[in-house]
């Protein structure tokens, strides 16, 4: 929740609190960087919707109720009373290579990752590629359960770790 880091994956075990701690982290980057846009992604929308939408959608309850966030259903996306929104996008979906092209107009203050060993490379690369807002983070926030040692976020964060990426490890 608190890293600096350019890249901040969690991995751990189901039940560790990865996704409760990605729904704080967008609305700490929301409250904390008026007028940002951020990205939150999962491969699918309905795997995105019943995790990290839900968590969110609960923490944010009080300010939904009181007219301080407002949603928009059919493009998917919170717009905070300061100015700040996010988005909330399937980054594989049925078409992988479309929803990268999706991505590439938008220009993020931050991005939360949801299952990101389930995110193709390059749509992880093109939305790295998308931090560029001023007067944001610029941050990358990921969670996964723990994968394959020949994944390529098992090189990026353990065999060969990126200069500001940061591994946080966590249990059941």
């Amino acid at each position: 929740y608190s890293s600096t880091a350019k890249f901040t994956l969690q991995s751990g075990a189901y039940g560790s609190g990865k996704t409760n701690t990605n729904a704080w982290i967008i609305l700490k980057e929301c409250l904390e960087w008026p007028g940002t846009l951020g990205l939150a992604g999962a491969e699918t929308y309905p795997q995105l919707r019943e995790t990290l939408q839900a968590d969110f959608d609960t923490l944010i309850g009080a300010y939904l109720s009181a007219g301080l966030v407002k949603y928009n259903g059919s493009e998917r996306k919170y717009t905070f009373w300061n100015g700040s929104q996010v988005l909330f996008w399937p980054l594989v979906g049925s078409d992988a290579k479309r929803q990268r092209h999706r991505l590439r107009s938008l220009n993020l203050g931050f991005v939360v990752i949801e299952e990101a060993t389930g995110i193709p490379e390059a749509t992880i690369l093109e939305v790295l590629g998308r931090l560029r807002r001023q007067n944001s983070s610029r941050q990358a926030y990921g969670s996964c359960n723990p994968d394959s040692p020949s994944h390529f976020l098992h090189e990026w964060f353990i065999d060969d770790p990126r200069p500001g990426y940061r591994l946080v490890k966590s249990n059941t």
